[in-house]
């Protein structure tokens, strides 16, 4: 008797531990799992300061690009993995002082398409530059063709950058702010050519960030500096009428903005010192759209880098410095809210990150690592799940006595 009652407590035990099991597995599925990180340095150029700025996209075969600037001699550079799985930097750009404002976009092809600025001193009125990569043979036999597209508009006295998106037609789209004429600009290449920038909405000191829906449209946001506000401005339509459309999201700075499969705008923005989100959804029952807000992380502090990457069904992950402990942070959006872990760790940390998500959803993130003047390049990819332990397997049926 004492066996058998031996016997059901030990397959007592192993249901309950089974169960355990269960509970803990349906748990983690629901919530994100810490990622496992590697970093490692991309370009380390002695104290030249790589990769203050930078903006990072994968090809159609899943190798990284990433085009940053080298601050101390005023480059603009070019970096990407290549077939061998090696990094291939190169020099884009090296009159006067260029690269700051840095943005980057591929095209169907893999070619890099980027916009920046260039200016011959450190206090002369810039030019905003426009430099596209072309290669014969495969990856071989390279060169940059690189095109002024408005010149005397930034001030290296004020805040201001550039933006860069390709359409699914191959069309190029470009904003940028004009500091010396107080405004937000936008051009485009098409079959024609480039247009001649044209004004969208007054603004003296700010950022600006773009992306391009499924109708080869834009959308923009960009942020006024003076005024401290995050704002949004795409392209209404209403019969064969067209133009600029503007929305407030939130006070914030240094927005950035991507669109998901069905169009919908997501901003990541920095707010005092905090890491924000908005995310504007349309109710084609009511009589517009709105902006709904988040906090993803709080006391960030000031000029966190903030960066955004958005999947097809509309999930964010978002990259940026925690600058008071000088680290490389991660956060995305999952059913429970916001979750963030640490990247890197830094000797210390400033600047700008960027992120993309490769071909298996993995968040990639280059930034600047401003102890060692280098420029950094991370990837997190999922840990394996927990072992718990090994159980005996229970009789299909437990006998009566």
């Amino acid at each position: 008797m004492r066996k058998r009652q031996t016997q059901r407590m030990r397959w007592a035990r192993q249901a309950a531990q089974a169960g355990l099991l269960a509970a803990v597995l349906s748990l983690t599925a629901g919530r994100a799992q810490a990622l496992g990180w590697t970093s490692e340095v991309v370009d380390s150029p002695p104290d030249h300061d790589a990769g203050l700025e930078s903006s990072i996209a994968f090809d159609t075969a899943g190798r990284p690009h990433i085009a940053y600037t080298e601050r101390i001699d005023g480059n603009l550079k070019y970096a990407h993995r290549n077939a061998a799985n090696v990094w291939v930097v190169e020099t884009v750009d090296s009159a006067g002082l260029a690269g700051s404002g840095v943005s980057l976009a591929l095209d169907a092809s893999g070619m890099a398409h980027i916009s920046y600025h260039r200016s011959a001193d450190s206090v002369s009125m810039g030019d905003v530059r426009y430099a596209e990569r072309h290669c014969f043979f495969g990856d071989f036999f390279c060169s940059w063709a690189i095109t002024t597209l408005a010149t005397g508009t930034h001030s290296p006295f004020a805040v201001g950058n550039t933006g860069i998106a390709i359409d699914g037609a191959g069309n190029i789209h470009v904003t940028f702010v004009d500091n010396a004429a107080s405004q937000l600009r936008y051009t485009k290449h098409d079959s024609t050519g480039w247009w001649a920038p044209m004004a969208v909405t007054p603004l003296g000191s700010g950022t600006t960030s773009i992306a391009v829906d499924g109708n080869d449209l834009p959308h923009i946001a960009f942020s006024d500096q003076n005024a401290g506000t995050q704002g949004y401005v795409h392209i209404a339509c209403v019969f064969i009428l067209c133009g600029f459309s503007f929305e407030p999201i939130d006070h914030g700075d240094h927005g950035v903005i991507r669109l998901d499969g069905a169009g919908h705008a997501h901003v990541v923005y920095g707010s005092n010192s905090d890491v924000k989100y908005a995310h504007r959804a349309c109710d084609p029952t009511a009589t517009g759209c709105a902006w709904t807000t988040q906090t993803v992380f709080a006391g960030a502090g000031p000029l966190a880098g903030q960066s955004l990457a958005v999947t097809a069904t509309g999930v964010p992950h978002v990259s940026f410095y925690r600058t008071v402990a000088a680290e490389v942070r991660y956060a995305h959006h999952t059913f429970f809210g916001w979750t963030n872990e640490r990247a890197d760790i830094l000797g210390s940390g400033f600047g700008t990150t960027a992120i993309a998500l490769d071909a298996a959803g993995n968040p990639n993130i280059s930034y600047h690592d401003s102890f060692n003047n280098d420029l950094r390049h991370a990837v997190g990819v999922p840990a394996p799940p927990p072992v718990l332990g090994t159980f005996e397997k229970a009789p299909a049926a437990v006998l009566s006595f």
